[in-house]
Order: C-alpha cells, then structure tokens, then sequence
C-alpha cells in the first residue's frame, strides 16, 4: 500500500469520528498498516482520521475528537 491509499482510508474513517468504535477501529488499523509499512507513522494516521494526538505518559497517547465548531467531543487515552 502507498502512502494515498492509507490518506483515503483515513479521510473516510475520519467522516465516522463520532461513533464511539471510531477510535478503536482507527488504532486498530494503525496498528495492522505499521506491520505492513515499518515506516508507517501511527500518530499522523491518527491525526489524518481526526484525532488530535497528544504524548501522554509510559507510551500512552491522549486523543481528542472535535467536532465541526471546534468542541472536543470525545477523548481517549490509549496506546496507539
């Protein structure tokens, strides 16, 4: 796969944000498209299907949705 087809992927699951698997089946894919690509950037994945991506502590990230205002609507802390 090439760097466009994992920019469409996101860009579709990323009009789903608000479903409350989103965020799971997003991570999950990340996590599949990494052991595809070894250079795949789990973290831009994340970005691209409408997280903001935040370090958090021990490997663990906290994610936020936003909705169409600009409102946090959902957030997560896991690892990705």
């Amino acid at each position: 796969m090439t760097r466009k087809h994992f920019e469409a992927i996101a860009a579709t699951l990323k009009d789903y944000r608000y479903n409350e698997d989103h965020v799971h089946i997003c991570r999950d894919l990340a996590q599949e498209f990494q052991a595809l690509a070894k250079n795949f950037d789990k973290v831009k994945f994340m970005e691209a299907c409408g997280y903001q991506v935040r370090e958090d502590n021990d490997g663990y990230y906290q994610l936020t949705a936003f909705n169409s205002t600009g409102h946090p609507v959902g957030n997560h802390l896991m690892r990705i």
